[in-house]
């Protein structure tokens, strides 16, 4: 973990006397912000139980991240009846109420099955089955969850430093040079420094689902009609 003052080289220049306090909830709020948009911090659960006919598992965070920081969303669901290999875990698909309700039956939250098909979330990580598995499996469960610090947290994960710290850092100008009641606001300024911070933003979206290499990208040509 990393202490948010490690941010301070990189923001307090840009922004003349500014207060710590406002320096400190900056940079969380501009990792927060980074977090929820590029979805880049994700976290695997440990191996969960599946009790049968329940339908429901509460998601938590490790001794690690307690305190720190919250899940917000669900990246991946794995399942595998008990007894199983781990090379049978299978994705579970993500589903939401509200198409299921316009598609398909209207008893579909009731359906049960061996292996369930697919899941659904609520606002507290409140993990639903789709169907509601009718046999235990014993650390049949697999989730990975993506996270965002918390309000309260006073250390950022090192992977966000050392890779992202010029992201959140200009996430954080940004807002301080928003701050209209403070002396100093320079809103012509932090219009650079956002736009900055969503070029960011888009390279990590990127970096997530290419990776850090070399493959370079192929782009096929349109057929003229």
């Amino acid at each position: 973990m990393e202490d948010i003052a490690s941010w301070e080289r990189y923001v307090t220049p840009y922004v003349p006397n500014v207060a710590h306090k406002a320096f400190e909830d900056a940079v969380r709020d501009a990792a927060i912000e980074f977090c929820e948009k590029t979805y880049i911090w994700k976290v695997d659960s440990d191996r969960l139980d599946v009790v049968a006919d329940t339908q429901t598992v509460l998601l938590s965070t490790s001794d690690a991240e307690a305190g720190s920081a919250d899940p917000f969303a669900v990246d991946n669901v794995k399942y595998k009846q008990d007894g199983e290999a781990d090379s049978q875990f299978t994705n579970l698909d993500p589903i939401s109420e509200e198409q299921a309700d316009a598609h398909r039956s209207s008893a579909w939250k009731f359906e049960r099955a061996t292996t369930p098909n697919g899941y659904w979330l609520v606002e507290n990580l409140l993990l639903y089955f789709y169907q509601i598995p009718t046999e235990d499996s014993t650390g049949g469960l697999l989730v990975k969850m993506v996270m965002k610090p918390n309000k309260t947290c006073t250390e950022l994960p090192s992977f966000l430093y050392n890779n992202w710290h010029d992201a959140i850092a200009s996430g954080a100008k940004a807002i301080l040079l928003t701050q209209n009641a403070q002396p100093w606001y320079y809103p012509e300024v932090a219009g650079v420094w956002a736009a900055a911070f969503n070029l960011k933003v888009d390279e990590a979206k990127w970096v997530k689902y290419h990776g850090r290499n070399k493959r370079t990208s192929r782009v096929r040509m349109r057929k003229w009609v």
